[in-house]
This record gives structure tokens, sequence and C-alpha cells, in this order.
């Protein structure tokens, strides 16, 4: 009876059953966040005829019927007929951008998080974090009729998780009590460089007055400090606008983790949430929310 009395307070984290209201005319904004996997580049280089599965997932991507897309693991490479994401969006209707380095690989050639928008974007900056080189996050604010919106977009540092060595067979007991301890120690490193990094992004979101979105690959599931630290201050997305248990990480083994999300300021209202788990270009489900001005 103690246990389940403490799982209380989590279940609205775990399980959504959201009743949502009608639409009004008042101004919304739908933002997809999607982690992309570099557009599953590595494969590509390993066996080019999986061009094909590559060039389908931009092709998804730019059709999408959305306001904002957000990509966390994004890639860039301005002379690729598949991989020329810049000139590809624009042609569908993204013809605004903020497009954040992790690092420049060449002349033309670039990866980290791009933010797409149909509508202006009249503010753009990049948020640095001190313990990590590699991972980043971005704000953008976008006009959209008489409204601003301010848009987070970020990508936390990852869990690490070798889901291939953790969940070998007793053949391999040794080794796997071996890697069981190094996830540990992974783990834990994880979950304290995800913290400061955390709450470097809250701390600008809270800077923005109002219509607040925060969203991307968090790399943390509802239970966790990372979590908490956006849910003192902002409405999650899938919780008050979802349905079921929305698991976001596309991996046979750990299918149970809910680690990409959305945030969002409790002056918007949510119009609709769904973790779109039929396209299953990469590691993880794309997520999709539309908010409306109050």
């Amino acid at each position: 009876m103690a246990t389940l009395l403490l799982a209380i307070p989590h279940l609205n984290r775990t399980i959504a059953y959201a009743k949502l209201e009608e639409k009004t005319e008042k101004t919304s904004l739908k933002v997809l966040s999607y982690n992309v996997r570099v557009f599953n580049l590595y494969q590509y280089l390993k066996s080019p005829e999986k061009k094909v599965q590559s060039d389908a997932m931009v092709q998804w991507l730019t059709k999408q019927k959305v306001d904002v897309i957000a990509i966390q693991e994004y890639y860039e490479n301005e002379k690729s007929q598949v991989f020329n994401l810049t000139e590809r969006m624009k042609k569908n209707g993204f013809v605004y951008a903020h497009i954040v380095a992790r690092r420049q690989v060449k002349e033309g050639v670039l990866m980290g998080l791009a933010t797409f928008s149909k509508y202006p974007i009249i503010h753009k900056k990049e948020i640095l974090f001190e313990n990590n080189k590699s991972n980043k996050a971005a704000h953008v604010v976008i006009k959209k009729g008489g409204d601003e919106f301010n848009v987070f977009n970020c990508h936390l540092e990852s869990m690490n998780i070798d889901a291939e060595k953790v969940f070998e067979t007793d053949a391999h007991y040794d080794e796997v009590k071996r890697e069981k301890v190094r996830l540990l120690k992974k783990l834990k490193r994880g979950f304290v460089s995800r913290a400061v990094q955390a709450e470097v992004v809250r701390d600008q979101a809270l800077k923005q007055k109002n219509n607040t979105i925060i969203c991307g690959d968090f790399n943390d599931i509802p239970y966790s400090y990372t979590y908490t630290c956006f849910k003192s201050n902002y409405e999650n997305a899938f919780e008050k606008g979802g349905v079921g248990l929305g698991f976001s990480y596309n991996h046979a083994s750990l299918f149970f983790l809910r680690i990409d999300h959305q945030f969002f300021s409790k002056d918007l209202h949510i119009r609709s949430f769904n973790t779109m788990r039929d396209v299953n270009y990469s590691d993880h489900f794309p997520i999709v929310a539309e908010y409306q001005v109050e």
C-alpha cells in the first residue's frame, strides 16, 4: 500500500488520458520535435543502397503539416542531393531556419541542431553547456500573426546505453556484468550532466515573458531531476494532451523509455499531442503538439 501511495504522484507522468477543449480562432503553433539520428548517415555510408531510406526520411520531414520542426542530431551537406536539408525544407515552405553546429565537419557540412519555421524567426540564440561541448540548445522567437512564440530546441547529454551488450544472454555473463557496472557509471555521469544542462535551459526560458515551448531529446525519463526541473514551471505536452504511455525511444529492448518531451508555459493551451510511433526511420519517434495562445 505504501508503494502504491508513493507512486500516485507520478501516475500522470506515466499514463495520459487527456480530454482537450474545442479549438478557437486564436493563434496556434504546431511544433514537431524529432531526433533524426543524423538521417541514418552512417548506415548510408556503409551501404550506399540505404540512400533510399535516408531520402525517404527527409521527404517525410519536409511534407509535415506543422509550423515548426525542431531537429536534434541534425546533418547538413549543401552539395548532397539527399542531405541538402536547408534547400529542401525551403522548397516545402520552411523558409526560416536557425542551425546550430555541434561541429563543422568541413565547409558546407555540419552536424548539430536545427529549427525550421514557416513563419518569421525574429530572434536566434545558441545556448552552450560548459560541461559538454557536443550537446547544445537553441532559442528562437517566431512571429505568427500578431503573436510571438519562444521555442527552445534541446539535445541534452546522451544516456550512452549499449542495449545489445546490456541485454546479452547468460552465455556472456561476465562481460554482461562488466557492461552493467560500466553502464551504472555512465548513467550517474549522465544524470549529473543533464541536471546542469536542464537548469541552464530552464533559466534561459524563464527570462521569456510568455508563449514558451521547450522541446527536444532530453535523454531522461519522466521521474528524473531533469524532467522535474522543467515541470516546476511548465506543463508537459504529453501529460496534458496525450493518450496512453507515449514511449518515444524506438528500440526493441528499451521500448519503454519516454525521453523526448515538449514542455510549455502555462499561458498557452494545448490543442493536441501525438507520439508518432508509426514513423520508424530513426531510433526516436517524432512527437508533435499544437499550442494556442489564451
